[in-house]
């Protein structure tokens, strides 16, 4: 399972590579990936795409925040 963020000036879709038929939206990134997060786990258990990659924003926020 891979989800994809679709991200705009005012919304984030989040499409499904393995669920062609299910899309989510929210107004920004962190909401965005915890909306693919509860899909993985809901849907494709064991799968950990989603929250890596939730994971890997926090972290390089935390990177960027350390620098300055």
């Amino acid at each position: 399972m891979a989800t994809k963020l679709d991200i705009s000036t005012n919304s984030v879709v989040i499409l499904c590579t393995d669920c062609p038929w299910w899309r989510g939206f929210r107004f920004d990134v962190d909401s965005a990936h915890d909306c693919a997060c509860a899909h993985q786990s809901a849907v494709h258990p064991g799968e950990t795409q989603a929250s890596m990659a939730r994971a890997n924003l926090h972290a390089s926020r935390a990177r960027r925040a350390a620098r300055k």
